[in-house]
């Protein structure tokens, strides 16, 4: 059966992780966002690494664009610091990236949440189910972010979710987003 998919696997990336050295690089899911033909690649210096991000702009060929986006080395990966729950609306923990937001979000509606927040609670690590949708957790610090979200306009559905917060992963660490419905 044909749906259209493309699979990768992408090559060992060499014998030592940890040393800058030619390779294929490094990709982990909480890393890397898909919005349409644009791909985000977080890079804090312990996961994903600009070696990993060109092996996957040679992978997805001219059709796509593939952009390293530098975070905070105390966050693993980008989804614990940006969120991106339709296209024009970003939640970001703008302290924790030290180059900012990629140049093309220069005219999106930002909420900036405290980069406290972000790695106390999870605060940009939340569920989009679609463009009008997310789920973040139900955990009275993060009403801040469930009433900016409400003020644009979307729904926002609390649940009970801090158990996998305090083992430093949320919503978004629990599935990895392909297409946006």
């Amino acid at each position: 059966m044909d749906r259209g998919a493309r699979f990768f696997a992408q090559p060992d990336s060499g014998a030592d992780d940890y040393v800058d050295a030619p390779g294929w690089g490094y990709l982990e899911g909480g890393d890397v966002f898909v919005l349409n033909r644009r791909v985000l690649v977080g890079h804090s210096g312990g996961c994903s690494d600009p070696e990993g991000a060109r092996w996957l702009q040679h992978a997805l060929g001219p059709d796509y664009t593939v952009e390293v986006v530098a975070i905070d080395p105390m966050f693993p990966h980008l989804d614990c610091v940006m969120m991106t729950p339709r296209e024009g609306v970003v939640v970001a923990a703008l302290e924790a990236l030290p180059e900012g937001l990629p140049s093309f979000m220069k005219d999106w509606d930002v909420i900036d949440v405290p980069k406290a927040l972000a790695k106390a609670h999870m605060a940009c690590n939340n569920l989009v189910v679609n463009d009008r949708t997310v789920i973040v957790p139900s955990e009275e610090p993060l009403d801040v972010v469930a009433d900016a979200l409400k003020a644009r306009a979307f729904e926002v559905i609390r649940i009970p979710y801090r158990v996998p917060c305090m083992a430093g992963g949320s919503f978004r660490c629990a599935h990895q987003p392909l297409v946006r419905l």
